[in-house]
């Protein structure tokens, strides 16, 4: 379901022979609130952990204070309390409805009320970029540190259903130690034993297992979307909800909870009408889907959703104006001719089970590029998503409009052998070529595609001249994005772009592998063409001195010395890293056609097998 569940041994009993009247329990809790201060980080009281799943699947079965009681006695703080000292505890504690998207506690503040979830999802976060260190599953108790004393909250707990839960302060805490003797006594054990046992659970961030597929319109093809959900996610369990006639609210989420524990993935189906289950869906949703026609009029949602976009339709209506009304986080083109590869694509992406791949700048040595893509489509490993700079940037794009990559290799090689588009040298004020020719050339490859259009997600970087800035193209011609991206500095003129000065982005970042990886979106192969040996510096012979690269050689090999070791780095953060063996080729030998594709076709075996568990595990 996407997240971990939580489990631990028992506490082994302390025995004791002695008697510990209410006072003297009452100080040595005091005392102990600084040891276990001291001893035992913040997160670890809150693990939520000693018998917590045995009560998942019945605690809401049974009356509220046996639930209660329950999740009381599987806190290591109250374990060892017998059942009236829980049940009196239990009286103590008050019930609180937390909306999703709501915080409970804040990182920051003073913490002074112990909870327990009785049902929904509450996520804690933590640190400046806000990053998920665990999900708190009903019947979970949490915060019981703040019992002890007054401590700084170390992160936050949001709500990501409708939830519910028990609230026990530290006032009322204090008073049962005050007046009950055996109550006392049994917290010294307690407070003992949480003293010598200290162990932390870290939850990795978990896939979407919540889904809302909500209408922008009357009539939209929702049913189409959920369908390919379940198809696509085979043999995953998909379960969809609609909206049921006579729950409540409240009900809803009870709905939603059960359904969470019996499936993978929950669609939670709502119609363009803004009514209570709509705002149900949106608030409960780990992400939203937003479905409509291109053609139809949209109605957008709240500027804050984010959804993913999925639109029906083939051409027409441009698609900009769409995206610049609903704002998504990503969109996904559903064509009739390729409807059911568009929705299953989509499906992958909005799930993070897509595989991206980032291609590097390397001038002729970015044709490695193109075996690659054949070696990984003989494998059968889809590839849904594609960024790249320079060289990569153009074979990217290619691929990116569903263009094969032996269609791939049969352009490339009459355009950059047969055609020489970097050969039309001009008096260097400005740059060594006019680049007319390679202008011309994008011009026929791409024609007057836009980003936004493409079939499958791509982006391109370039570097601004004016600001030093990278710039990351997700949107516009794809020929002047594509263009930006190879405009090598001194080789070819920058592109003028408004107020920006753009050049080839291999000069700032030749291996965008952190771009990609902002999506989220799947595991992502890195290829690397300028990783091995230095272009245009090869010797005659073993011993030999090295032979001088040319001017163009030097001018292409200059601007990328600088982004080399980000380009190491980035490849770090790849889950694969194809480095083709290209040692032996300058970056303008484009005439080593067939032996530059055969080394890119020979590095990617070494991911495949892996690459292959990972889509079809």
């Amino acid at each position: 379901m996407g997240s971990e569940e939580w489990r631990s041994s028992n506490p082994t009993p302390i025995p004791s022979s002695r008697e510990v009247a209410p006072g003297v329990g009452h100080a040595f809790v005091r005392g102990a609130r600084s040891v276990i201060s001291s001893r035992i980080r913040p997160e670890v009281a809150s693990d939520c952990r000693v018998g917590a799943q045995m009560f998942e699947d019945n605690a809401r079965r049974r009356r509220p204070l046996d639930g209660l009681v329950a999740a009381l006695s599987s806190t290591p703080l109250f374990a060892r309390l017998d059942r009236p000292q829980l049940e009196h505890l239990a009286s103590a504690i008050r019930p609180l409805t937390v909306r999703a998207g709501e915080c409970i506690v804040n990182e920051g503040e003073t913490g002074d009320t112990f909870y327990v979830l009785c049902s929904g999802l509450l996520e804690v976060v933590a640190g400046p970029a806000s990053e998920r260190v665990r999900l708190l599953r009903a019947v979970v108790p949490f915060g019981e540190l703040a019992l002890l004393g007054s401590r700084t909250r170390t992160a936050t707990i949001r709500a990501l259903r409708d939830s519910e839960v028990w609230c026990l302060s530290r006032e009322a805490f204090d008073a049962l130690l005050a007046s009950e003797g055996d109550f006392a006594r049994t917290m010294v054990h307690a407070l003992t034993q949480l003293v010598l046992e200290s162990r932390t659970q870290h939850a990795p961030r978990g896939l979407p297992s919540v889904i809302a597929i909500v209408a922008l319109h009357p009539n939209a093809p929702t049913r189409a979307v959920v369908d390919a959900f379940a198809a696509t996610l085979a043999p995953a369990t998909v379960h969809a909800l609609h909206p049921p006639d006579d729950a409540t609210p409240s009900g809803w989420a009870h709905t939603v909870e059960a359904a969470e524990r019996d499936h993978d993935v929950v669609l939670l189906v709502a119609s363009h009408h803004r009514d209570e289950w709509f705002a149900f869906c949106m608030r409960e949703a780990d992400r939203t889907v937003a479905v409509a026609q291109r053609a139809a009029s949209i109605e957008p949602l709240d500027p804050t959703s984010r959804p993913d976009l999925v639109l029906f339709g083939g051409g027409g209506r441009a698609v900009a104006p769409i995206l610049a009304l609903v704002k998504p986080r990503a969109h996904h083109l559903v064509s009739p001719h390729d409807q059911t590869a568009a929705l299953r694509r989509a499906v992958r992406r909005i799930t993070n089970r897509s595989m991206g791949i980032v291609l590097s700048g390397g001038g002729a040595r970015g044709l490695a590029h193109i075996g690659v893509l054949q070696a990984l489509t003989d494998a059968g490993i889809t590839i849904d998503r594609f960024g790249g700079v320079s060289m990569g940037a153009l074979i990217g794009a290619l691929s990116a409009r569903e263009t094969s990559p032996e269609q791939i290799a049969r352009h490339l090689r009459r355009e950059l052998v047969d055609r020489r588009p970097f050969s039309d040298y001009a008096i260097p004020r400005i740059a060594l070529i006019r680049a007319r020719r390679a202008r011309a050339m994008l011009e026929r490859l791409l024609g007057p595609a836009r980003i936004e259009d493409l079939a499958h997600d791509f982006f391109c970087v370039s570097a601004d001249l004016v600001s030093a800035d990278t710039v990351v193209h997700r949107s516009g011609s794809l020929v002047t994005a594509v263009g930006a991206s190879m405009s090598l500095p001194g080789l070819a003129p920058p592109l003028r772009d408004g107020p920006r000065i753009l050049v080839d982005g291999g000069v700032l970042d030749n291996l965008p592998v952190e771009t990609m990886l902002q999506a989220e979106a799947g595991p992502l192969i890195a290829v690397d063409v300028l990783a091995r040996g230095v272009p245009g510096a090869r010797r005659r012979n073993r011993g030999s001195e090295a032979q001088l690269p040319s001017l163009l050689e030097t001018v292409a090999r200059s601007t990328t010395l600088a982004s080399r070791q980000r380009a190491e780095a980035q490849r770090t953060l790849a889950t694969h890293a194809i480095v083709p063996d290209l040692r032996d080729i300058g970056l303008l030998d484009f005439a080593q056609f067939d032996t530059i594709v055969d080394a890119g076709r020979r590095a990617a075996q070494s991911v495949i097998v892996e690459a292959r568990a990972l889509l079809h595990p």
